[in-house]
């Protein structure tokens, strides 16, 4: 019975190894493509590149994106802001 039960554990070890995954998975910095080539992602992070910050324009008094905001619309007007 313990034969058994060994050998059980053996095949199922076996079979999970050389199952093909469905997954992106990771080997060292590679993501690797469930076909087993080496998958290459491409893409764009804004992160804060569209935040208006102060010291982008040198404002002395404008420091916040809502600052700026707000003078902005006392210059040009809060319809056109």
């Amino acid at each position: 019975m313990r034969f058994i039960k060994l050998l059980l554990i053996f095949l199922l070890t076996v079979i999970t190894a050389n199952a093909t995954t469905k997954f992106v998975s990771k080997k060292g910095r590679d993501f690797i493509a469930p076909n087993g080539k080496a998958l290459q992602l491409k893409g764009i992070g804004f992160g804060n590149w569209l935040l208006l910050e102060g010291n982008m324009f040198e404002f002395k008094e404008a420091a916040s994106p809502m600052q700026i905001y707000a003078m902005t619309s006392q210059l040009v007007g809060e319809t056109e802001c």
